[in-house]
């Protein structure tokens, strides 16, 4: 299978998605049972908390008992507007506190009788007239926690206002909420009462200053007549000379009569003499009760008769100017009565209608006890856990799978780089064993898991080999370079087992160990070259290549390039050499097979110079640890470096015995010599 350009925008197909999902089953899984742990604990440790609402209804048009033909012209922006405002009235402090008051909630153990941590410990150690609270402040923690619990809102573009409150006590939720829209009715009834009796009040000033003006009319009215007498009698009117001839005589009685009434005895009871008789007695209190009597007679009779000189007069032949003063004065006094007429009707009327003041809003649907706890709401809980268990599990799942995770799967391998994984190599620690390398498994235990995936590492890169055009220099060797994203991944291991795999199949094989940076072939093999494979390409004429760091492998027939000592220098530009790409050529021709283990692409640039001479590129992952981050990262500098019909293969490497088990049954024990 050849490698072939990757477009950076990957299409997301459903199986794809399905395969991620299968494979992080595991964290969906335990998240969403975090989740549902989470919620399970918090509806056990939560207190239940019930809501009762009722309704209230508001009348936009204010009338009242007096007002039943009243009529207001209507307007929509109004109506919302008083709706609005009645609803923010509710919301008000005033409101809460007269609550608070008429429930005495601020010694409630729910809304203000709760004691802190800190009080506590302050009574505990004896301090507790210092911790001791001020009321103010018991009142307002419990505004606060009695705001917190109770909820008013217009129900939509309705004149009904929801009036909710929230206890521990599903009784006394219904209470509260029933109390608020009482409380609420009734200040908004006492504050019309008051607007009406503030206004009576006024008009009560006024019309003392009214009652005021009238009196001085008539006490003008009175000195102006009695400052004409002469005038009138002059006119010869018999009729008005009798009338004021009269009026004389019973103001000199009148006067008399309240001359004889202020030195009169006291006619209290205690006033009268023990030596008296029950007669006497009787005959005194008598006198003064028919003197009384006359008294109220004749003034009864002398306003009669003034109001009939003024008749007469304005209708009698005086002079002008008395009957213009007359006219004038008479005109005032009626201005004046009508006025005080007009402002005693308007203050009984304010009177009446403070009386029988109704509110313009009234409970239709008064808050009933709930049944039901509203919080904490348990189906509401869990479908919300699911919900947040599954996206975040699926968001963790992807996130493991894409950006934070290992490879754990070959099929995760393979969607992310786009090829099929060659092969699953088992993870092999050898405890007390003469073996220098894991990949000496290929020479004593050649049926075992590991050398078996090898060998299906061998035949998936003869299969892509195979799909190169045979006339692509069709006698010479192979390149095969094997890297990896990061070191200690298991590419040398690698390209040692699978160079030997070649060479025991009877192939020519060379394996080249072109990590300049850290080379360690020669440790796997258990041999101290004194120059190693840089001081060759250096073009060192002292370094002797069959002497020194070209050996064959002990355990099978491949010939070996090894290294020495760790570089200290860059060696990109060795690889990048003439000499690099003859030798190259050189082995081609002798060789069947040519193994190179070069650096991990990330750290360095080392193998993106090895690539285009390789034909097949074993791409090594370590299960579980390599970032697939990293893995992008390195995959796209690589597939650049490769020729033009190269192939990359991927492989697995450090797989866990158990994996194998679970996804090829019986394959760890293939064979009995593992």
């Amino acid at each position: 299978m050849t490698m072939t350009s990757q477009s950076p925008a990957k299409e997301i197909e459903l199986r794809a998605v399905i395969a991620v999902l299968h494979r992080q089953a595991r964290v969906i899984v335990l998240t969403t049972g975090v989740i549902f742990a989470a919620a399970a604990l918090f509806l056990l440790v939560s207190t239940e908390r019930y809501t009762a609402s009722a309704l209230v209804l508001v009348d936009p048009d204010q009338r009242g008992i007096l007002d039943e033909g009243r009529q207001y012209p209507s307007s929509t922006g109004r109506e919302n507007a008083q709706v609005d405002s009645e609803v923010e009235i509710l919301r008000s402090d005033a409101v809460a506190l007269a609550v608070i008051r008429a429930k005495g909630l601020v010694a409630d153990p729910e809304f203000g009788g709760h004691v802190g941590l800190g009080k506590r410990l302050a009574r505990l150690v004896g301090v507790a007239n210092a911790a001791a609270e001020a009321p103010d402040d018991a009142i307002s923690r419990t505004l606060a926690r009695f705001k917190q619990s109770r909820t008013v809102r217009r129900k939509g573009l309705t004149y009904l206002i929801s009036v909710s409150a929230s206890s521990n006590s599903p009784e006394k939720a219904a209470d509260l909420a029933n109390e608020l829209a009482r409380t609420y009715i009734e200040r908004q009834v006492s504050s019309k009462v008051e607007n009406l009796l503030r206004a009576r009040d006024v008009l009560r000033e006024q019309m003392q200053s009214a009652q005021l003006a009238l009196a001085m009319n008539e006490a003008d009215y009175d000195r102006f007549i009695a400052a004409h007498l002469e005038t009138i009698s002059d006119t010869g009117n018999a009729e008005l000379t009798a009338l004021r001839n009269r009026l004389q005589q019973l103001e000199k009685e009148r006067q008399a009569m309240q001359r004889r009434g202020d030195a009169a005895p006291n006619l209290a009871p205690d006033a009268i003499p023990a030596s008296a008789s029950a007669r006497a007695a009787d005959e005194t209190v008598a006198d003064a009760a028919r003197a009384d009597a006359r008294l109220r007679s004749l003034e009864t009779e002398i306003s009669g008769l003034r109001e009939k000189l003024r008749r007469t007069m304005i209708a009698s032949d005086l002079p002008a100017e008395v009957l213009t003063g007359l006219f004038a004065l008479q005109q005032d006094a009626n201005v004046a009565l009508e006025q005080y007429r007009n402002l005693h009707s308007r203050m009984r009327d304010l009177e009446t209608r403070a009386k029988v003041q109704m509110s313009d809003s009234r409970i239709i649907s008064p808050a009933m006890a709930p049944g039901e706890p509203a919080f904490p709401n348990r189906n509401l809980v869990l479908l919300v856990a699911l919900a947040a268990s599954l996206g975040l599990g699926v968001s963790l799942a992807f996130l493991k799978e894409y950006y934070i995770g290992g490879i754990t799967s070959p099929s995760q391998l393979a969607e992310l780089i786009r090829q099929e994984t060659a092969a699953l190599l088992p993870l092999s620690f050898e405890l007390n064993s003469n073996r220098l390398s894991v990949a000496d498994r290929i020479v004593d235990a050649p049926l075992s898991s590991y050398s078996e995936n090898i060998r299906k590492l061998r035949a998936a890169i003869d299969q892509n080999l195979r799909n190169i055009a045979p006339a692509d220099r069709p006698a010479a060797g192979k390149v095969i370079l094997v890297t990896s994203t990061l070191p200690d991944e298991g590419k040398t291991t690698t390209a040692l087992a699978l160079a030997r795999t070649y060479a025991l199949s009877g192939r020519k094989t060379l394996l080249m160990d072109a990590d300049l940076r850290k080379p360690s072939v020669h440790r796997h093999l258990g041999h101290e070259p004194q120059t190693g494979f840089v001081d060759f390409l250096m073009d060192n004429a002292d370094a002797d290549m069959a002497g020194s760091f070209y050996a064959r492998d002990p355990a099978s027939p491949a010939a070996v390039i090894m290294g020495a000592a760790r570089s200290a220098f860059p060696t990109d530009q060795l690889l990048a050499s003439a000499r690099f790409s003859s030798l190259l050529e050189q082995a081609r021709e002798v060789y069947d097979v040519i193994v190179i283990d070069s650096a991990p692409i990330l750290p360095v640039v080392d193998a993106r110079y090895v690539a285009p001479h390789a034909d097949a590129v074993v791409f090594v992952v370590k299960w579980a640890s390599t970032n697939q981050g990293d893995i992008r990262s390195a995959t796209a500098p690589l597939s650049a470096a490769m020729s033009q019909g190269s192939a990359l293969v991927p492989v697995l490497s450090h797989v866990p015995e158990a994996v194998g088990r679970t996804k090829y049954g019986a394959y760890a024990n293939y064979s009995a010599a593992t």
